[in-house]
């Protein structure tokens, strides 16, 4: 946060508490406080408060979907210009592909969190390519879009996920010298150190 935005932000918060119950073994606690700065009980109840608070464990699929179909785990640029500029154009596909599920569940009425975002991603990569040298025609994105609903998506409320790896480490040594140190020592020219 920047000298001038943390300027604007008032000196004295006003909180409500709201306490939640929550009657799932999978929990470690079934009372707890949630403070919010949603003041009107009558825009935002506490039963809607808390739905609101146990559905934040969809952002750890999001941000499996941002770093591992999207490719983005591991970033290639060397200056931060770069890794800005990759960052910003993975979130844009992210978004844009989030925005092709909305239309996709609007057409089929389904919740958009229904769809997969891998078939919708794997619709988009495929297609984008055709649209550009065909054009895009009417039958095309009704087609486009009846593909990204095939898959279905489970609604699972409640669901912890485990903060473990689920892939398994590649038996391969890590390359800790620049690669063209690497090509000369394998070619004898030098020595690795």
């Amino acid at each position: 946060m920047s000298k001038r935005d943390y300027g604007k932000v008032p000196k004295v918060l006003t909180m409500r508490l709201s306490d939640v119950s929550v009657n799932r073994p999978s929990l470690r606690c079934e009372k707890f406080t949630i403070a919010t700065t949603m003041l009107d009980i009558n825009r935002s109840p506490s039963s809607w408060i808390a739905a609101l608070y146990e559905g934040r464990w969809m952002i750890e699929p999001d941000i499996e979907a941002i770093k591992c179909t999207m490719g983005i785990e591991h970033l290639r640029s060397q200056t931060p210009e770069g890794i800005q500029r990759e960052l910003w154009t993975g979130l844009f596909t992210y978004n844009l592909v989030r925005s092709k599920m909305l239309q996709a569940g609007r057409s089929a009425n389904r919740e958009a969190r229904s769809l997969s975002f891998t078939e919708t991603y794997q619709v988009l990569s495929t297609n984008w390519l055709l649209c550009a040298c065909v054009g895009v025609s009417k039958p095309m994105v009704i087609a486009s879009l009846s593909q990204c609903t095939c898959a279905v998506v489970g609604n699972r409320p409640g669901r912890a996920e485990p903060r473990e790896n689920k892939r398994r480490p590649k038996p391969l040594k890590l390359m800790k010298v620049p690669r063209w140190i690497f090509h000369a020592a394998v070619a004898g020219l030098s020595k690795i150190t």
